[in-house]
């Protein structure tokens, strides 16, 4: 009898020991576990920020490479039309300059005309004075 209340204690002691070992040891686990996961989170989120740096960096790139490539187009476009505007402003001056020179030649050939008639009338009226005198 007194040996099997000693076992009885026993197996009960050793049950009490197992389960507080095992909640001890359980705790221990969640805990390992937990700080891991909090590791692996951290560790990725750095990843994270670091692709998200990398893919920023190269979406500036692009967009740099983008804007002279545009630069460089729209400059052409400006330069052909200050050329073309350039060869329309010439031809238009040209144009000005011809009907100018005509008018001043139309200018001079009236005068001419004019003069040579006031000269002809003083002419004729000179020649009728010597006759007559």
């Amino acid at each position: 009898l007194l040996a099997r209340q000693l076992y009885a204690r026993i197996c009960a002691a050793t049950a009490v020991q197992t389960a507080y070992r095992r909640h001890r040891e359980r705790s221990r686990f969640l805990q390992m576990r937990c700080a891991a996961l909090t590791l692996q989170a951290h560790f990725r989120g750095r990843q994270a920020r670091i692709r998200v740096a990398r893919i920023r960096s190269a979406i500036l790139l692009q967009s740099v490479a983008r804007m002279l490539t545009q630069r460089r187009h729209y400059l052409q476009l400006r330069s052909a039309a200050l050329a073309l505007q350039c060869a329309f402003r010439q031809r238009a001056a040209r144009i000005l300059t011809a009907r100018i020179r005509a008018a001043v030649h139309i200018q001079k050939e009236v005068r001419r005309h004019l003069c040579s008639t006031r000269y002809q009338k003083l002419r004729r009226a000179a020649l009728l004075a010597q006759a007559l005198a």
